[in-house]
């Protein structure tokens, strides 16, 4: 993880769980492996290797990195299937509900040492803030100059303000929670018919 994020060992560690949490509930999903320790994550020094007149040399950066394995899952992600049908739509949203009733009941209380009492509080999350939320979504205008095309510009733009409009002001009455926000056909995988046929599922 990067050195930035491996500042808040509690939001990877919500990370983890949430991960388990879904595969708890049938979803395959790339689950955390402990380490030798027993622990899903650690920090870690990285240092870059470097090869001086015929000796090798490891320097060391002074700050950490949170360090974790996930299982790999094989198959393609779906963009690099060629054929798109139906029930490839049918299957992500599918896919996509079921992870979400999952999520509807996933509390992080943190794990381990970094155990914190609270109940039913989503700890590695409640603190933590991105541009890609979608209580984000008022502070994305400010990257709006990005879209060159004047009129696909004025749309971004129409939707934010709509968004802050008619959204935001009753932001408290909604219904929070925790989702995949970022469910796009590079974010998922397909795996080959047992039949071998060249049609993914």
């Amino acid at each position: 993880t990067n050195s930035r994020d491996s500042g808040n060992l509690l939001f990877s560690d919500a990370q983890n769980q949430m991960i388990l949490h879904l595969a708890g509930a049938g979803l395959e999903v790339p689950k955390p492996v402990p380490n030798l320790s027993g622990q899903l994550q650690s920090l870690e020094s990285v240092g870059a290797t470097r090869n001086i007149a015929g000796e090798e040399e490891t320097r060391w950066r002074g700050d950490k990195n949170c360090s974790r394995l996930l299982r790999f899952i094989p198959g393609k992600t779906l963009f690099e299937v060629d054929t798109w049908t139906k029930e490839h739509f049918f299957q992500c949203g599918e896919f996509v509900a079921r992870m979400d009733l999952s999520l509807q009941t996933f509390k992080h209380a943190g794990e381990g040492n970094i155990r914190i009492n609270m109940l039913e509080y989503d700890v590695g999350y409640e603190n933590r803030n991105s541009i890609w939320y979608l209580s984000s979504i008022p502070d994305v205008k400010d990257f709006t100059f990005a879209i060159t095309d004047p009129e696909r510009r004025r749309l971004a733009e129409e939707i934010i303000q709509e968004f802050s409009d008619t959204v935001k002001p009753v932001d408290s009455q909604l219904e929070k929670a925790i989702i995949h926000g970022d469910f796009n056909e590079q974010n998922i995988l397909c795996r080959e018919s047992p039949e071998g046929s060249g049609q993914y599922r």
